[in-house]
């Protein structure tokens, strides 16, 4: 099946090759298939310009190191990851949830806790907030 899957989303990815999701879902395809070193050459499609797609990436690739390393060094590489990134998701600064609650973030939140699983990628964030 991911044979196949992947075989369409590479003509897609010709037709159309501004379209970068189809990348994502063969680097998941080849990941899903323990096939790591695929995918990662896949996820190196997504620059960091691309601020949703490398996030993606940045998330994938610590996954990857939980499968072929340890846990450790990945909760490093991913907090490396998201202190890097010039503009932190607006979500994890300003959420719905906090706006109801009457809250304002005075900066943008660290990583705290960090959970791996084969499939998601969890993290507990930590933010200084004042009350409106």
């Amino acid at each position: 099946e991911f044979e196949k899957s992947n075989f369409y989303l590479s003509l897609s990815n010709y037709l159309n090759p501004k379209f970068v999701f189809n990348l994502s879902l063969v680097a998941e395809n080849f990941y899903l298939n323990k096939n790591y070193e695929k995918s990662k050459t896949v996820l190196k499609n997504f620059g960091n310009n691309q601020d949703f797609y490398y996030w993606y990436r940045s998330k994938k690739e610590a996954q990857i190191i939980t499968k072929t390393r340890n846990s450790e060094e990945a909760l490093n590489y991913i907090t490396s990851k998201f202190e890097k990134i010039d503009k932190k998701p607006l979500i994890w600064v300003s959420s719905p949830l906090m706006t109801s609650a009457g809250l304002s973030c005075l900066k943008p939140p660290r990583i705290r806790t960090l959970s791996l699983s084969s499939l998601h990628l969890t993290f507990t964030l930590s933010t200084s907030c004042i009350s409106l």
